[in-house]
C-alpha cells in the first residue's frame, strides 16, 4: 500500500509539473506570436497610410515639386545645401530676398515664372524647397518612429536610383555641403518588388523584406504622379524584428521562474518522502486532486491547515500550497498581459485615427474620404440608399496666399475656411481632400441649401482685412438620383460642376 501511494504521488508530481511548463511555454509562446501578429499588421498599415500622407503633401504643390525635382537633378553637383540644418526658414528668407532685389514689387509665380529666374535665383528656390522636403519627411519618420522615409526617382541608366529626398544627411568631402540626388545602384534582385511597383506605375499589396542596419525592414513603395506623369516613388521602410520586447521578456522571465519553481518542488518531494507517512501523502494526493479538477487557488490554504508537522512531508505539503498560489499568480500575471495587448490594440486604433484626421485643419483626410466614398458606393450597388449630397469647397487664391505671404499664411487661411466648415457643417463628415478643397457629405439632402446658405452669410459677413484672414471660398453641390448616379463620382462631378460656375460668378463680381 505504501509502495503504491509512493508511485501514485511521484506519478502525479511528474505529470504536474509537466503539465503547468508545458502550459505556461504554451501560454507564452502563444501571447508573443500573437504580438508580432498585431504589431506586423499595424505596421503595414502605418507605413501605407504615411505613404499615402506624403503624397498628399506634395500633391498640394504638385507643379512647384515638379519643377524642384527635375532642376534639382539636372544641377545637383552644383547647388550648395548646408549640412546639418534644421530649419528651412532662413532658406526661404533668401530667395524671397534675391528675388525682391531683382524682380521688385512682382510676385513668384504670379509675375515671374521659375524659368524666367535667373540661375541663382533657381539654385535659392531649389534650396529652400530640399530643405522643405527633407524636414517634412524627416517630422514623418520622428512621428511615426520609422527608419526610413526617402523619395527616389530611377535615373533610366540601368538600375540606377537618385536618391532625390533623403533624410540621411551625406556630407560632400567639403564637410560642408550635403550630397545631392545620390545614385545608387538598386538591382532588380535585392528589390523586386520596388522595381515592379515602378515598372507598372501602380501600388501594390507587396512589400520588399530584406536585412540592413536596421534589422529587418519592410520597404513600401507609391508611385508619385505629377499631372498624369510618373515622377518617381515615395519609400517608407519600418522595422519589424523587434516586437513588444517588454511583454516578451516579461513572458520568458514567467517561464523560466515557474520551471524553476516546478523544478525544485519536484526535487523537494523526492527528498523530503517518506515511506512512514502514508496517510498524510494520501491527504495530500487528495487535495492536489481536487486542485487539478477545480484550479481553486483555496485549496493552498487547506493543505496548510490539514497537512501540518515540521517533518519532510509537512515541508512538502507546503511546498505544494506555495506552488499553487504561484501558479495562480502567474496566471494572473497572465490575464495581465492580455489587458497589455489590449491596450496595444488600442493604441492600434488611435494610430488608425490620427491617419485618418488632416493633421493642419482636424477635419477628415483623404484617406477617410476614400473609406467614405468606397462605403457611399457599395450602399449605391446594393440599391441600400435612397439619398445623399456632397458640398465642395475651393478655399480661393490659396496659391496666391502661399506665394505672396508664405506657406505659413496659407495654412491660417486654410484653418479658418476648415473652423467654419467645422461650425456649419460639423466635423462628422467634413473631409480636406487636397491642398485648398473640402467635401461634406449630407445624408439629409433638405439640409443642404440651408448650411449653404448659413455658410455663405458667415463668409461674407467676415470682417478681417487680411488675405490670408478673411474666408473666401466657392461653393458647389450634388445630389445623388437613384437609377441615373452610378456611383459618387457622379455626385462629385455635379457639385464640382456648380463650384467652379459660382468661382467663375465670384471673380467676375470683384
Amino acid at each position: 500500500m505504501r509502495k503504491k501511494a509512493n508511485r501514485i504521488i511521484t506519478v502525479f508530481i511528474g505529470l504536474l509539473a509537466l503539465f503547468m511548463t508545458v502550459g505556461v511555454v504554451l501560454t507564452g509562446f502563444g501571447i508573443y506570436r500573437e504580438q508580432i501578429s498585431i504589431n506586423s499588421e499595424r505596421t503595414r498599415e502605418n507605413i501605407r497610410n504615411v505613404a499615402k500622407q506624403i503624397e498628399y503633401e506634395i500633391k498640394a504643390d504638385e507643379d512647384d515639386f515638379k519643377i524642384f525635382v527635375d532642376y534639382l537633378i539636372e544641377n545637383k553637383d552644383r547647388i550648395n545645401v548646408p549640412a546639418g540644418f534644421e530649419s528651412w526658414d532662413q532658406a526661404r528668407e533668401d530667395f524671397d530676398k534675391a528675388f525682391a532685389t531683382q524682380y521688385p514689387g512682382q510676385v513668384f509665380g504670379t509675375d515671374a515664372s521659375f524659368e524666367e529666374l535667373s540661375q541663382e535665383l533657381k539654385d535659392l528656390y531649389s534650396i529652400y524647397n530640399f530643405e522643405y522636403y527633407r524636414l517634412l519627411f524627416s517630422s514623418y519618420e520622428d512621428s511615426f518612429g520609422l527608419p526610413y522615409v526617402y523619395f527616389i526617382v530611377p535615373t533610366g541608366d540601368g538600375e540606377n536610383c537618385a536618391y532625390v529626398i533623403d533624410v540621411e544627411d551625406l556630407v560632400r568631402d567639403d564637410g560642408k555641403y550635403t550630397v545631392l540626388c545620390d545614385t545608387v545602384e538598386e538591382s532588380h534582385e535585392d528589390l523586386p518588388v520596388m522595381w515592379k511597383v515602378w515598372e507598372a506605375g501602380i501600388e501594390l499589396d507587396e512589400w520588399d523584406v530584406f536585412d540592413n542596419e536596421f534589422g529587418q525592414t519592410y520597404s513600401y513603395y507609391l508611385p508619385l504622379y505629377v499631372n498624369n506623369e510618373k515622377t518617381g516613388l515615395i519609400c517608407v521602410d519600418a522595422d519589424v524584428l523587434t516586437v513588444n520586447q517588454e511583454i516578451i521578456a516579461s513572458t520568458i522571465r514567467s517561464v523560466g521562474l515557474m520551471a524553476i519553481i516546478l523544478f525544485l518542488s519536484v526535487l523537494a518531494f523526492a527528498f523530503t518522502f517518506n515511506n512512514l507517512v502514508v496517510k498524510k501523502i494520501t491527504k495530500l494526493q487528495e487535495k492536489v486532486r481536487s486542485y487539478t479538477d477545480s484550479k481553486d487557488p483555496g485549496v493552498a490554504d487547506e493543505i496548510s491547515q490539514s497537512i501540518k508537522g515540521n517533518d519532510e512531508i509537512g515541508s512538502l505539503a507546503s511546498y505544494f500550497a506555495n506552488m499553487i498560489r504561484q501558479i495562480d499568480d502567474y496566471i494572473r500575471n497572465i490575464g495581465v498581459i492580455s489587458n497589455e495587448l489590449e491596450a496595444e490594440k488600442s493604441r492600434a486604433e488611435a494610430m488608425n485615427e490620427l491617419a485618418n484626421t488632416d493633421m493642419l485643419t482636424g477635419l477628415k483626410s483623404r484617406t477617410a474620404y476614400i473609406n467614405k466614398e468606397v462605403e457611399l458606393n457599395g450602399l449605391i450597388s446594393s440599391g441600400k440608399i435612397e439619398e445623399f449630397g456632397m458640398i465642395l469647397i475651393d478655399l480661393n487664391y490659396l496659391k496666391t496666399i502661399n506665394d505672396e505671404y508664405g506657406h505659413e499664411k496659407g495654412d491660417i487661411a486654410l484653418i479658418n475656411t476648415a473652423t467654419l466648415i467645422n461650425r456649419v457643417f460639423g466635423s462628422e463628415e467634413s473631409y480636406r481632400i487636397g491642398g485648398d478643397e473640402f467635401v461634406v457629405v449630407v445624408m439629409d439632402t433638405d439640409r443642404i441649401e440651408p448650411l449653404i446658405s448659413e455658410f455663405n452669410k458667415l463668409m461674407n459677413e467676415d470682417t478681417r482685412i487680411d488675405r490670408w484672414e478673411h474666408i473666401s471660398a466657392a461653393v458647389g453641390y450634388g445630389i445623388y438620383e437613384k437609377g441615373i448616379d452610378n456611383s459618387t463620382a457622379d455626385v462629385f462631378a455635379k457639385a464640382d460642376a456648380q463650384m467652379y460656375i459660382n468661382k467663375k460668378k465670384m471673380k467676375e463680381a470683384q
